[in-house]
Parts: structure tokens; sequence; C-alpha cells
């Protein structure tokens, strides 16, 4: 009776899937549109378009716009969903579009734009202090 126990359960074990459930598209979109990574994505597109113009000038202003149009949220979403499948799992996505419900969660979203302008610029005046103490020894060892 007892090897028949262990044998059902063994089965039952490596019957199971080895891997993890894909996300489905719906809750990577779900949690693309949550942290606005698609707006995000099209701010530095618009950031960029100055020095892609300069880079074109003779270009048509018709041009431009059907480039703005065709580089969207949307096209950025569409691209990026294969990629948050291929690396989470849906308990994953569910987890984390929960946490994005949250308080704490809307609280980072509404609040990320200035965090990561402010770790920039932190990150600049820290690059800025590296470069002078490495300079600063370069000479001392002179």
């Amino acid at each position: 009776m007892k090897i028949l126990f262990l044998s059902i359960t063994l089965f039952f074990f490596i019957s199971q899937p080895v891997y993890a459930e894909t996300p489905t598209e719906e809750s990577v979109r779900e949690l693309l549109e949550k942290t606005k990574s698609g707006e995000a994505a099209v701010q530095m597109i618009d950031q960029m378009m100055p020095s892609m113009k300069m880079m074109a000038p003779d270009a048509p202003a018709e041009f431009w716009a059907e480039i703005e149009k065709e580089f969207n949220a949307e096209s950025f979403i569409k691209l990026v969903i294969p990629i948050y499948q291929k690396h989470l799992t849906q308990n994953d996505l569910d987890a984390i579009n929960a946490f994005y419900d949250s308080p704490a969660g809307k609280n980072l979203i509404n609040n990320q734009p200035l965090i990561m302008q402010e770790s920039m610029m932190a990150g600049q005046q820290w690059g800025e202090m590296v470069a002078k103490d490495i300079i600063r020894r370069l000479e001392e060892q002179k």
C-alpha cells in the first residue's frame, strides 16, 4: 500500500509542468499601463526628436509628423510585452500588479519621475566627485 501511495505521489509530481506559467499579454499590458511605461517611452522619443531633426534639416514637417504618429505608446508596449513574458511568470505579474494597486505602489508611480530626475542629478554630482578624486590621485602620484 505504501509503495502504491509513493508511486502515485511521485507520478503526480513528475507529471506537473516544470516551468512557470507565462504571463498573459493582458497582465503585462496592465503593468505597463499602471507604470506609465508607454508614456515614458514617448517622452524619451520627444526629447530625442529635436536632435534627430537637426540631423535631417531638409526633411519636411509631414515626415516628422508621420514618425511621431508611428512611434507612440502602443507601439512601445507591443514591443516590450514579449520581454516581460520571457522574464516574469504570471504569479510575478499578479503580485506586481497588486503592489501597484496598493497605496504604496500608487505613491511610487506618482513620485517615480521626480525620483528619477533627482537620482540622475545626484548621479551626475557623484560622477563629478569621482572624476575630481581620480584627477587628484593621479596628480599626487606625479
